[in-house]
């Protein structure tokens, strides 16, 4: 079992501290108050606060949930940063973030990176403006210790967050580093199965329901996983499915760290109860086959990760389980199913709406950020250079050769467990 990364983490650095000030800086948002967590205990008492506010505001995402932050932090660990900002003593925005202390400045990036589909903060619904302008302009004027944000992941659908970093602070500079496609089947609340199959191409529907013919056979079987007493052995088949089907292709799975698999354990324990977990298991000839690792929140299906016996390649497994879960989210009237971030081809056979997740970097305009960033930019563009042109044996080679705190220069908060994207076809 992996130590719980929260018995450590509040020791690892001192966080920033604000500014010895006599007053609130000039033109501040008076109503607005922030408080800063960075124990594990103060994170833990948030839990209720948390998923009030959550739940008002306008974007209610599943990875901004406490369940999937504490759980994620409780395996990764890093210095607790978040931030609560209050109208008198009502939480009107949380700002999850982790510090990390740099030669000159303080870093501060969103927690849950980089397993998050989809990052951002939480605003109460109509407050939005108000809360992020105290933030941008007045919390951080009290903190001259911050010189870069990191906001990885922001999806179009967080609009009031992107409209506040396009426009930043004077004394901040602001750009968009990478770009991702997230494509998601939207349903009408008169969506039908045989209606949402009526507007895919002739392959797909044939495809489609030669699949689902193949559950009347006696030897195959889909189960959706909901005893706790099992859930952990069910995770673990569903980990080694996914671990086999990388190996597969001699690509590193998603599931090999002993961290990644204990922060998807807790968290599968934490999503089962409030029904937050849909883990799919198609079972053939009594084996497990396949397994769909999927999210049911706030009225969406969210499809996280998969996984697949290769052994059984000839039965579609992958496109089987995933065309099942499909199903169900339309039969109990969801509204889109999530295929979050890539863009692998069998997404897009079932003509997704398609939204962009941003991320965005922001750093003050001080010349310790600034030779920073620029010295980062530079490694991530050789970075690039390198995986796009150097042979598969060498860069194997080369991640075990090269130390982590290297690797780390380019992004320091880079694992080699961290979620990769899987862009081929897998289905």
């Amino acid at each position: 079992m992996v130590q719980n990364a929260s018995e450590s983490a509040s020791t690892v650095t001192s966080p920033p501290r604000p500014a010895q000030e006599t007053g609130p800086p000039e033109g501040a948002v008076d109503q607005v108050r922030f408080e800063v967590i960075t124990t594990p205990s103060g994170f833990e008492d948030l839990q209720g606060p948390w998923k009030a506010l959550l739940e008002a505001s306008s974007y209610n995402e599943v990875f901004l949930t406490w369940e999937w932050m504490f759980s994620w932090w409780q395996a990764f660990g890093g210095e607790l940063f978040v931030v609560v900002a209050y109208e008198q003593r009502d939480p009107v925005g949380i700002f999850p973030f982790i510090s990390a202390r740099k030669p000159g400045f303080v870093q501060l990036k969103l927690m849950g990176t980089p397993d998050s589909d989809y990052q951002g903060v939480i605003l109460k619904s109509d407050e939005e403006a108000t809360v992020l302008t105290a933030f941008f302009r007045d919390f951080l004027g009290t903190y001259p210790e911050i010189g870069l944000i990191e906001l990885p992941s922001v999806n179009e659908r967080h609009g009031h967050l992107i409209e506040a970093i396009r426009s930043p602070p004077p004394g901040w500079h602001c750009h968009v580093t990478h770009e991702k496609q997230c494509p998601a089947v939207v349903f009408e609340a008169s969506t039908t199965w045989d209606g949402l199959l009526s507007g895919l191409s002739k392959s797909t529907r044939k495809s489609v329901r030669r699949r689902l013919r193949q559950l009347e056979r006696p030897n195959v079987n889909i189960r959706t996983e909901s005893d706790p007493e099992s859930l952990e052995e069910r995770m673990n088949d569903f980990f080694e499915l996914h671990n086999k089907r990388w190996k597969s292709l001699e690509r590193p799975g998603y599931f090999r760290s002993k961290r990644v698999r204990f922060f998807h354990q807790t968290l599968a324990q934490r999503f089962l109860e409030p029904g937050y977990l849909r883990l799919y298991c198609l079972e053939i000839d009594g084996q497990p086959a396949a397994t769909d690792y999927v999210f049911w929140y706030n009225q969406r299906a969210i499809s996280y990760q998969s996984g697949f016996d290769p052994r059984f390649h000839s039965y579609g497994p992958g496109f089987f389980i995933m065309t099942y879960a499909i199903r169900k989210a339309v039969e109990d009237g969801l509204l889109e199913y999530d295929f979050s971030r890539g863009t692998a081809r069998y997404k897009y056979s079932w003509n997704p709406l398609v939204r962009v997740n941003r991320s965005f970097v922001l750093w003050r305009r001080s010349m310790a950020v600034q030779v920073y960033v620029a010295a980062r930019r530079g490694l991530m563009q050789l970075s690039q250079l390198y995986e796009n042109s150097a042979p598969k044996k060498l860069k194997k080679g080369l991640r075990l050769l090269v130390p982590r705190r290297v690797r780390q220069i380019v992004d320091p908060y880079s694992r080699p467990d961290a979620k990769v994207a899987l862009e081929e076809d897998s289905q």
